[in-house]
Formats: C-alpha cells, sequence, structure tokens
C-alpha cells in the first residue's frame, strides 16, 4: 500500500471526524450570527472609507465580533486537542521516521534522572540480532547523558536492553524499509508520553528517557515529495470544505 494512500484515509477520516465534533459541540445558528456580524463589519469598512470615526468603529466591532467567534470555536478546539495530538504522533511515527536500513549507522542515546558518577561503572549496551553496537559508552557529564553509535545489521524489529544502575531497560529498535511504527523514544513521564506513545513507560528509577535517532521521510505523491503534515493537513481541510454542507457543517 501506498504511503499516500494510506495517509489519504486517515486524513479524510479525521476531517469528518472533526466536522461531527463541530457539528454536536457547536451552536451552529450562533456561528452563522457571528460570521455575519464579521461580514457586516468588512463591509463597513469598505463603504465608509472616507470617514475617519466610522471606520476606527467598524474596526473596533469586528477585532470584537472575531472575538465572539474564535470563542465559539474554543470548545471543540478543546474537546479534539488531546486527540488530535495522539494523532498526530502516532502517524509521524509512521510517515514521518524512517526505519534504519542495514549497514546505516546512527546514535543511541539515554538521558539519567540524576548527574553521572565519574567512578561509577558506565552503562552497558547490548543489542539483538538487528543491529551492532559498534563504540563503547560516550559520558556527557553536564548533560547526564550516555550515547553510542549502532549500526543496522538485518531487517526485522529488535530491541537494545541498556544495563545501568542495576536496571536493564528495553528500547525498540527497527532496521529495514517500507512502512512501519517507529518508535524514535521511549519515556518515563506521562506528559513526554504524550509526544512519544509509541512505546510502553520506561519503568527506571534511574533512566528517563532512551532515544534511537532515526532518519526522516517524507510522502510522494503526484510528483511531488512532501513532509506528511503537509499532505495530513491539505487533504483534511479539503475533505471538511466539501463534506461540510452534506454534513451541515458551519465554521
Amino acid at each position: 500500500m501506498s504511503p499516500l494512500f494510506s495517509l489519504t484515509i486517515v486524513s479524510v477520516l479525521t476531517g469528518v471526524l472533526l466536522l461531527w465534533v463541530f457539528r454536536y459541540t457547536v451552536d451552529q445558528a450562533a456561528v452563522k450570527k457571528a460570521q455575519g456580524k464579521v461580514r457586516a463589519h468588512l463591509l463597513e469598512l469598505m463603504l465608509f472609507a472616507d470617514e475617519p470615526v466610522l471606520i476606527w468603529r467598524a474596526h473596533c466591532d469586528l477585532v470584537m465580533a472575531n472575538f465572539r467567534y474564535l470563542a465559539l470555536m474554543l470548545r471543540p478546539a478543546l474537546i479534539s486537542g488531546i486527540p488530535m495530538v495522539f494523532l498526530l504522533t502516532n502517524l509521524d511515527a509512521f510517515y514521518g521516521k524512517s526505519p534504519l536500513a542495514p549497514g546505516q549507522e546512527t546514535i543511541v542515546t539515554m538521558h539519567l534522572k540524576e548527574s553521572l558518577d565519574p567512578a561509577a561503572p558506565a552503562p552497558a549496551l547490548t543489542a539483538s540480532g538487528e543491529v551492532t553496537v559498534e563504540t563503547p559508552p560516550v559520558r556527557q557529564m553536564d548533560d547526564r547523558q550516555v550515547s553510542w553509535r549502532i549500526r543496522g545489521a538485518r531487517a526485522g524489529s529488535g530491541t537494545l536492553d541498556v544495563a545501568v544502575r542495576d536496571n536493564v531497560v528495553t528500547k525498540e529498535v527497527e532496521v529495514g524499509s517500507g512502512l512501519r511504527h517507529v518508535s524514535e523514544r521511549k519515556v518515563s513521564s506521562l506528559l513526554d508520553y504524550l509526544m512519544n506513545p509509541g512505546e510502553s513507560f520506561l519503568s527506571s528509577s534511574a533512566v528517563d528517557w532512551v532515544e534511537v535517532r532515526y532518519p526522516g521521510a517524507s510522502v510522494r505523491g503526484f510528483g511531488l515529495e512532501l513532509h506528511w503534515l503537509v499532505w495530513f493537513f491539505a487533504i483534511s481541510l479539503v475533505s471538511m470544505l466539501l463534506l461540510k454542507k452534506r454534513l451541515k457543517v458551519v465554521f
């Protein structure tokens, strides 16, 4: 399946769901009234261009009318906000990142919750057969980080195990080609999880997060190669504009 084809399906469904949210959470009559006031004040600006007092009054009325209109949009924006963040972060894992190609190298970084002890043994990284660990750990004392260089060995879904302070933290790693869910960072806090929901919570008293830097990806279609967000928002917006009358939505 083409990445653009599957992304189009997701984008259209997202547009329909957003229309549904607008339809049942916004007073449609109030929206029409607010839009009418905005248009009326715009006409005032055009009709009374030579009357400074009237122009100033029309500007003030236009600003207030726009505020009232935006206030009506606040409820659907809040309702759809968190689900949209969760959706976009997951879509970015599919369309915004590429798995490592066999032979391609990258950096694995671990961030600790507390400062590193120079006298303590360095954390150790081991990997499944899909990747090869090429360097010993490089410690960045000021940033509480440890990094390694790894290289893709063969296609597949593998794991990285980091041993630190009597804890072992496991991180997924993807090697190969095609459309895959690529989780770049595994995290330990709920707030970070909203932006990195690809894997389960990182359960460790010592480690804040573990990250594998994957190459970026783009989506090709109609002779264009664009970031997936461009396709997503364009298709979703067009879907909403085409379907809003059929679904009786005003926005």
